[in-house]
């Protein structure tokens, strides 16, 4: 008897979110030489959005898959749309993806966004649950903005009381030998700012109210640093609010801190 047939010869995948920070020139001309990577234009035939270091693009993306009877890559294709993050946490449609091969091993979409992109999970558009009704309000809006806090002068009193006896934050003299300019505030000291802003602005200082909160740490807040806070409203679940917090430092603009 023949070999049996794979029951799917055809396969459909919705590719997770993935966010691409451009870090250097050598970045944009990387992305900017893909075949598949096809700008939008605008009436004028001019690019919308010109990339820059600093940027962050989010790949909303599926694939289509063809196998053949071992199960092997006979064809893929990979289309769908890229928009840029803006500093009021809209997202504007800069390019389009696509990419079809009917020889290919692999994708190189895909590989090339888990080489140097991050798995963020959905978009925020889709986080609403009645994303398709835009008389809903079901886009992305600011809830708070311009929230300031200036991180303390001096860690001695406080990183060991949340656990961190770093010298690089408790000894000045330390800091400096480390080519610091001023002594690392710890972590939670961010953290905890940015959730009291939240559990304030957003729960009406109802701290229980508050189901989960998680911080990734993206930048060092320095002894008398003044951090500026922005909380977005990005979505719905079950009746509650998603809320994404994004914390910069006041003089750089530098992130120091996103959570939702």
């Amino acid at each position: 008897p023949g070999s049996a047939m794979p029951s799917n010869l055809f396969q459909h995948v919705d590719e997770p979110l993935s966010r691409l920070t451009i870090k250097s020139a050598d970045d944009i001309a990387v992305l900017e030489a893909k075949e598949w990577y096809l700008p939008v234009l605008d009436s004028a035939s001019k690019i919308v959005a010109e990339l820059k270091i600093g940027s962050v693009l989010e790949f909303r993306l599926c694939s289509e898959y063809e196998l053949d009877a071992a199960g092997g890559f006979k064809r893929a294709q990979t289309t769908g749309s890229v928009h840029l993050k803006t500093a009021l946490y809209q997202y504007t449609h800069i390019a389009n993806v696509d990419y079809a091969d009917s020889t290919s091993c692999g994708n190189p979409v895909v590989a090339f966004l888990a080489q140097r992109a991050s798995v963020i999970g959905e978009p925020a558009p889709s986080m609403f649950e009645d994303s398709n009704n835009a008389s809903n309000g079901s886009r992305a809006y600011s809830l708070a903005a311009g929230l300031m806090a200036w991180a303390p002068q001096s860690a001695q009193r406080s990183a060991p009381a949340m656990g961190s006896h770093n010298p690089r934050s408790t000894n000045e003299y330390v800091a400096d030998l480390a080519q610091l300019k001023r002594p690392v505030v710890v972590d939670q000291w961010a953290s905890a700012t940015v959730r009291r802003f939240i559990e304030h602005h957003v729960a009406n200082g109802s701290p229980h109210r508050l189901r989960s909160f998680s911080a990734q740490f993206a930048g060092s807040v320095h002894a008398g640093d003044q951090i500026e806070v922005q909380l977005t409203h990005v979505g719905m679940r079950c009746g509650r609010l998603i809320v994404e917090a994004v914390a910069r430092n006041r003089s750089t603009g530098a992130t120091v801190l996103e959570a939702t």
